[in-house]
């Protein structure tokens, strides 16, 4: 488990299934991430099931501190069209526009170079998602390329240890 000033990261695990499908269903996952059809408890449970198992997929829930409470996650994965692994987040409405997301990426991004120098990290976003984007670029990713995925185009950003910056 990784601490921020004012957040816990930790791993997902099956009992984060009602946080998980309030999530997946916030109007920002289907907007800016896609609808991945889960609409019940147990169609919830199965996905994390299915997140579980992949060695190339890891999901972390983010908590505030102070109550323990699921807030949003990050995602870090090993995507088959994108040459580095890919980092993503996201957050439950309420929290959004209050610092969350920068903290607990730069905090997991931190850890991450800490333990592999020489890695370079992919994010890739809808153009029309600036919000993202701003806080991409806020961390220190640089955008490199335009991405073709289910006929959407994309932006690939990517970060080095040396270009991180909070």
């Amino acid at each position: 488990m990784l601490k921020s000033k004012r957040l816990n990261i930790r791993s997902l695990s099956k009992a984060d299934h009602q946080f998980m499908l309030e999530l997946l269903n916030s109007k920002g996952w289907i907007d800016n991430i896609g609808d991945r059809q889960v609409k019940t408890t147990i169609q919830t449970e199965k996905y994390i099931s299915e997140i579980l198992k992949k060695d190339s997929l890891q999901y972390l829930v983010i908590e505030k501190l102070d109550t323990s409470i699921p807030i949003g996650i990050l995602s870090f994965m090993k995507r088959d069209q994108i040459e580095y692994p890919d980092f993503g987040f996201a957050l439950l409405p309420s929290y959004h526009r209050q610092g969350y997301a920068l903290e607990a990426s730069s905090s997991y991004l931190h850890h991450l170079f800490s333990n592999h120098s020489k890695l370079t990290v992919a994010a890739i976003c809808k153009k029309e998602n600036t919000r993202s984007i701003q806080l991409l670029e806020k961390i220190g990713f640089t955008f490199n390329d335009i991405l073709v995925k289910d006929k959407e185009l994309l932006n690939l950003y990517l970060l080095q240890k040396e270009n991180l910056i909070h």
